[in-house]
């Protein structure tokens, strides 16, 4: 299986495409690891595919933040994905 996360301290290093038949990998694999109890960055700058399944993903990864209580950041979203959030009236829950 590809790897699509590359953990630094609190920073998740995404790469590859987030689209619809890599997304559940993506989030299989996030699931698999343990969240820093003090913030949880998603760094997408080595992303470079995305559709409206990662806006998918975005969400649960936010979910999984509330329920676990900790602080979740997205830095460097592809302007395509910002786009998609945007569609979708998402701007305020995601905070692009």
């Amino acid at each position: 299986m590809a790897s699509y996360i590359k953990v630094n301290a609190a920073v998740w290093q995404l790469s590859g495409q987030l689209v619809t038949d890599k997304v559940n990998a993506v989030l299989e694999e996030s699931n698999a690891l343990s969240l820093p109890k003090t913030g949880w960055t998603l760094d997408f700058a080595n992303v470079w595919a995305v559709d409206s399944a990662a806006v998918s993903l975005l969400l649960a990864w936010l979910r999984r933040g509330k329920a676990e209580q900790v602080p979740l950041q997205f830095i460097n979203l592809p302007l395509n994905l910002i786009t998609l959030v945007k569609l979708y009236g998402l701007e305020e829950v995601v905070r692009t």
